[in-house]
């Protein structure tokens, strides 16, 4: 069936009172979203198929009946932002149905010590229930596995994008979370919530700002004294390729149309040249793709400016989060024992190129 004649012949059938088959529906809805349709209401899909509408029909019912639910403070005029927000109202983003919750649940003591043993002083402030704050939340996977950890916390997760936070509140509902409140707020607009938080989590969020280092000053203007912030960027070595395509992309003014991506694809799996972008799971997502190499604004970085912003906002670096990762770097003879020296990571990952392909995800601290 060409698109088109599908849809004809599916409304056919439902206005004659008869139902379309289960291949129709399910090669229609690999095309299109049938929530997006005028007659999606009138199907009776048989029971081999009731995923299929609860994941394409009654999914997006409740996602559209919470959108009216979350708060919306301020509003969002940095022409970057609004540009993003843009693209994720159209493409939220991650997309996920099944999340990794902690296995079991710790408090705050144990957890904020693991971060940095040495400079969390319990006795001078004891903290219980710490209030945390996710910056730039996407579809709520972030918030919900953070959750997921402690005994007791409160979680505020903000994000540009109503769609991403619609998805997030359903899957919170889903999941039995009542502690996370989702606001729509750009981060540069963070004065207006006028609240203050132990913990601050903003992963991918930053270098996809006009102007990282305002972003992250807003951040740190949020953040109580003594108090821990995660903090996620790419790296400029590690993504050297996916920098190359976005300039070609660029160059060549090309847009962001699912036909006009899906070309830029096919042409990055015929080449022998691009292996490395091959390898991100995202490169085979619609959604996704576009957030890898289609995003409206990107910025990367290396450990020697992050040193340098680290400094500038008063942050102590407390290490990188990702276990693997350390390990890789303990065992190297050369920068034993020297895991908080950025000069010596800045070094090992100029000999292992590929070390932060995830990101530089890391941990600091606000001096008091």
């Amino acid at each position: 069936y060409h698109g088109i004649n599908l849809e004809k012949e599916i409304e056919r059938k439902l206005n004659s009172e008869e139902q379309p088959r289960p291949s129709q529906i399910l090669c229609f809805s690999s095309y299109r979203p049938l929530r997006d349709t005028n007659w999606a209401h009138l199907l009776a899909l048989p029971y081999e198929l009731k995923s299929v509408e609860s994941r394409l029909i009654l999914e997006p019912k409740r996602e559209s009946a919470l959108r009216s639910q979350i708060p919306v403070i301020g509003n969002i005029t940095d022409t970057i932002s609004s540009a993003v927000s843009s693209q994720y109202e159209e493409h939220p983003y991650p997309r996920w149905i099944n999340v990794a919750l902690a296995p079991v649940r710790k408090p705050a003591e144990f957890l904020i010590k693991k971060i940095d043993p040495d400079a969390w002083n319990l006795d001078s402030r004891p903290i219980q229930v710490p209030e945390i704050l996710i910056a730039g939340c996407g579809t709520g996977e972030q918030p919900i596995q953070t959750a997921s950890k402690f005994t007791e916390c409160k979680v505020v997760a903000i994000d540009l994008s109503l769609s991403s936070l619609s998805y997030a509140k359903r899957k919170t509902e889903e999941l039995g979370f009542d502690n996370i409140e989702y606001i729509n707020l750009d981060i540069l607009n963070l004065e207006n919530l006028s609240r203050k938080f132990d913990i601050i989590e903003c992963a991918g969020v930053l270098h996809h700002m006009d102007r990282p280092l305002e972003g992250w000053t807003e951040l740190v203007r949020c953040l109580k004294p003594d108090g821990f912030m995660k903090i996620a960027l790419y790296s400029r070595l590690a993504r050297t390729q996916i920098a190359e395509i976005r300039h070609i992309i660029k160059q060549e003014n090309i847009g962001s149309s699912n036909s006009e991506m899906k070309n830029i694809r096919r042409q990055i799996i015929n080449s022998r040249k691009y292996e490395s972008i091959k390898m991100y799971p995202d490169f085979y997502s619609m959604s996704m793709l576009r957030d890898l190499l289609f995003h409206e604004q990107e910025h990367q970085f290396d450990l020697g400016q992050i040193k340098d912003y680290l400094s500038k906002l008063g942050l102590v670096f407390c290490g990188f989060d990702d276990e693997r990762i350390v390990r890789e770097f303990q065992i190297s003879s050369h920068y034993n024992n020297t895991i908080h020296d950025l000069d010596h990571w800045d070094a090992f990952e100029q000999e292992h190129p590929a070390t932060f392909a995830g990101m530089y995800q890391f941990w600091c601290r606000k001096s008091a």
